[in-house]
């Protein structure tokens, strides 16, 4: 699957169409992404901007953190809604890998 997008938006759409077009992913597709946190100091309050990656493994979606909502694994429609948050940009599927 080949994905070129514009915005995070853009991206966001054409994975959806994707999942729609088939029953699932495929295994190893890999999404990026960035999510706008904002947290709380002693000086008031700061945004942080946390990157992420998630891999689709046995129809369950793997994130390399919790991505601030608490799960080990997602469904890809639990997957897809948590992107579709405000606070998540930058999305990206990786289409070429380079072997090292």
């Amino acid at each position: 699957m080949k994905i070129n997008a514009k915005s995070s938006t853009e991206a966001l759409e054409s994975i959806r169409a994707s999942l729609n077009d088939r029953a699932t992913m495929p295994v190893g597709t890999i999404i990026r992404f960035v999510r706008h946190k904002r947290v709380s100091t002693v000086h008031g309050h700061r945004l942080l901007e946390l990157s992420y990656a998630a891999l689709f493994v046995n129809n369950r979606w793997y994130l390399t953190g919790t991505a601030g909502v608490g799960a080990d694994s997602y469904t890809n429609k639990e997957f897809m809604d948590l992107l579709a948050g405000e606070e998540y940009t930058e999305i990206a599927v990786a289409t070429e890998f380079e072997t090292i």
